[in-house]
């Protein structure tokens, strides 16, 4: 049996940076970093002591969340 290889180019991105979450928003990066230390329910996660924040929770805040604090 053949073990299945992943494209690492053509693989969904799991997390973002808050650098690429910034984007994805259309916010600046301060805006962001702001919102990462002022919003706890902010999704975010610790992987070595980098922030990175998962795709699928964003897309889920986003969803759900009205309005952006401040």
């Amino acid at each position: 049996m053949q073990e299945k290889t992943i494209d690492i180019e053509s693989a969904p991105t799991l997390v973002y940076s808050p650098q690429q979450a910034a984007a994805v928003l259309g916010i600046s990066k301060s805006l962001m970093y702001k919102e990462l230390k002022n919003n706890s329910a902010f999704p975010r996660k610790m992987i070595g002591g980098r922030i990175v924040i998962p795709r699928r929770r964003l897309e889920e805040y986003i969803n759900t969340e009205t309005e952006v604090s401040r």
